[in-house]
């Protein structure tokens, strides 16, 4: 287990098979739902003389799609009406996964996440597999998309009652957005901004509005810190393309939506020229946006370094030979290992014999129990978090150049 990357499409397709399996090896990594949509979107696309037919593209970015450490994120629509409802988002980098199951065990309290639908997608994808409804899914998808532009965005801003600003950096821009959201120079309630964002006639909105008259009318931030986050982001995207900072193109909404995700991980890794130029002013003093091309050029290293390895030891799989990143030089992969893994390079403590937990025969009785009578864990009262959390995904035995199990190791489905 790693750091939390959160990446884009542009990262995965810079990539190789192969150093995407070091990518998925050494971190974990949000799978956005805008992800998902984006590579599907794909189905739609036209040949070109770069790419064949209009799944040669999808297949190749599903090959690199993280098999053992990718976890589902819930949408941020849905996490935003959580928060509204009074459940804390934990923002420091823990992800929100999707779809799990409370259970209680002989060995305490626990969640099992099955395998993601998006995770057998791409598997689905890999194989040249497509259903019916996502191609007419990628058909529609960019389309949905309403077209944005100057004239439009200082509409909509007037439209909210909020002044016609201008700037002519991205500075400013920040600035702005966070003036917004936190209510100054400008008339109208800052909370009636969420209903917006949510898009009218919501069916939440009066329970909400209910439960933030109970707590006084507190200001957005400190009622609602993750929707505040999405807010100065939509804010930001709006007065950028206002003022033609952000070009109007259509792609440039769903580039800036990744912001959304930012909380929900130590770093950020793009090739995107809007990521590289904004991500910033959103990322916590303990984070870090990464260029896709340094990060491609340390797993590259890495992939050159271990397979000087004997074939005795590769066959092994990764997980004997490389629990954690090399030491033997430095890279983009130990700088971020260095930032956010406290005390990685020191040598590992080995348990006593006696201390060995049996990790299978736990996992299985959790699992047995999630499937027979598990409770949602949306349902679950209360915010203790579990003392156990099982993620299912099924990997392949040999990826590209490496076994990520053994060579021999029997499958026990």
């Amino acid at each position: 287990m790693g750091p939390t990357g959160l990446f884009d499409k542009s990262f995965l397709q810079c990539i190789t098979v192969d150093e995407s399996v070091w990518f998925d090896h050494f971190f974990i990594s949000p799978i956005t739902p805008l992800f998902y949509a984006e590579t599907l979107a794909d189905l739609d696309k036209k040949p070109s003389k770069y790419r064949k037919t209009a799944t040669s593209e999808l297949q190749m970015v599903s090959m690199k799609f993280p098999q053992r450490s990718g976890a589902p994120c819930h949408h941020h629509l849905n996490i935003c009406i959580c928060e509204l409802w009074g459940n804390e988002v934990p923002m420091n980098g823990q992800i929100p996964v999707a779809h799990g199951k409370r259970v209680q065990t002989s060995h305490g309290s626990a969640t099992y996440f099955a395998e993601s639908d998006e995770s057998k997608a791409f598997k689905r994808w890999n194989r040249g597999e497509y259903h019916e409804l996502e191609h007419a899914f990628a058909k529609n998808w960019r389309a949905s998309l309403p077209p944005w532009s100057s004239d439009r965005a200082k509409m909509g801003l007037k439209q909210l009652g909020i002044g016609d600003y201008e700037c002519n950096s991205f500075e400013k821009c920040r600035q702005i957005a966070s003036d917004i959201v936190q209510g100054r120079h400008i008339s109208t309630e800052p909370f009636q901004f969420v209903f917006q964002f949510l898009g009218p006639g919501n069916p939440h909105q009066a329970r909400i509005i209910e439960f933030w008259k109970g707590r006084g009318c507190p200001a957005l931030a400190s009622h609602a810190p993750y929707t505040s986050h999405l807010l100065q982001v939509w804010f930001f995207f709006v007065v950028g393309v206002a003022n033609k900072l952000i070009s109007d193109r259509i792609t440039n909404q769903l580039d800036i939506a990744y912001l959304y995700y930012l909380p929900f991980c130590n770093f950020f890794v793009s090739r995107d020229k809007l990521h590289q130029d904004v991500a910033r002013f959103f990322t916590r003093d303990d984070q870090d946006f990464v260029d896709g091309n340094n990060l491609k050029s340390a797993l590259s290293l890495i992939d050159s370094h271990f397979k000087t390895l004997p074939d005795a030891v590769k066959e092994q799989g990764i997980f004997s030979f490389a629990a954690r990143p090399p030491t033997e030089f430095e890279c983009e992969v130990t700088r971020i290992w260095d930032k956010h893994m406290d005390g990685w390079r020191k040598p590992r403590k080995i348990a006593p014999k006696s201390e060995e937990i049996d990790f299978v025969s736990m996992v299985k009785e959790i699992r047995a129990k999630a499937e027979s009578n598990g409770v949602p864990e949306c349902e679950v009262e209360g915010s203790q978090l579990p003392g156990i959390t099982v993620v299912t995904n099924r990997i392949q035995r040999k990826r590209g150049s490496w076994y990520q199990v053994p060579k021999d190791m029997k499958i026990d489905e």
